[in-house]
């Protein structure tokens, strides 16, 4: 019995290293995804817009900034940097963007913008030119 209660011993010992090690991990990458996840750039105009993601389509307020797109909803707020930025393509019918993203995962993800008007020039003015894949209008 004394050899098993050691051994219990030590195991609990080992456990509960391990979980202070995975909450220092944890910690860490959380502060480091929250380090930048407000615009520090010049904020050149808002739309109110729907977000469609998942199937879920939810509305929100963007905000286009000089270093990157912000998200504002009731529940929290999303900023996607110019770095994280992979592609923004307008769809047909010119109301709808797809949104190409990197986040802090693996995986690339994305979302899709919903408007009553044309972001265009918003879109334009904020992201580099090489990242846009827009709809040219011939009846200019």
């Amino acid at each position: 019995m004394d050899k098993f209660g050691q051994i219990l011993f030590d195991c609990l010992i080992a456990l509960s290293v391990i979980l202070c090690l995975a909450y220092i991990v944890m910690t860490m990458r959380k502060s480091r995804q929250t380090a930048r996840n407000k615009p520090v750039g010049a904020l050149l105009g808002k739309k109110p817009v729907k977000l469609e993601y998942d199937g879920v389509v939810t509305e929100a307020m963007l905000s286009f900034y000089t270093d990157g797109l912000y998200f504002e909803k009731d529940n929290g707020a999303l900023f996607i940097e110019h770095s994280r930025l992979i592609k923004v393509s307008q769809a047909e019918d010119n109301l709808r963007y797809t949104v190409l993203f990197a986040p802090s995962s693996i995986k690339n993800d994305r979302f899709v913008i919903i408007s009553d008007e044309l972001l265009n020039d918003d879109l334009v003015a904020c992201i580099e030119v090489s990242k846009l894949d827009m709809n040219e209008d011939d009846d200019k």
